[in-house]
């Protein structure tokens, strides 16, 4: 099985964005998640953020990444936690994979009955993003 993680918010703490080289603690039942993973054969990819070189949209690209600092400051965080070894990728972008576990999705299940997974339908995901915009 091949299983996409999201780094902040997903593996380290998230309290908002400081720069390449703050990277929030360890989420340790994530790190332990990732090793029992690894141990049993799945492929895991990480995707984040911090290596899309046009983040918020911004006209002039993130030189930290283009140069492959911020990837350095990730790798050295997971090797830290004993992870790096874990991940085949380690990318900017969405790859393909069977699971993605992230902080921010949502996840979306059409009506059809031979396809209810446990998703949200997609006027409850609606309704979650329109009482967050309301308060």
């Amino acid at each position: 099985m091949e299983i996409v993680f999201d780094f902040d918010g997903v593996l380290c703490e998230y309290n908002g964005w400081r720069g390449h080289n703050i990277i929030g603690e360890p989420i340790a039942e994530m790190i332990d998640l990732v090793k029992k993973l690894h141990e049993r054969g799945h492929t895991l990819k990480l995707s984040t953020t911090r290596l899309n070189p046009y983040p918020f949209g911004d006209e002039r690209p993130d030189q930290d990444v283009l140069l492959g600092n911020a990837e350095h400051y990730i790798r050295v965080w997971l090797k830290k936690q004993g992870i790096e070894e874990c991940f085949c990728e380690i990318t900017g972008y969405k790859p393909y994979g069977d699971y993605y576990i992230d902080d921010k999705a949502l996840r979306y299940a059409p009506l059809e009955k031979d396809h209810v997974h446990g998703g949200l339908l997609g006027h409850e995901i609606y309704d979650i993003l329109l009482k967050e915009e309301l308060e």
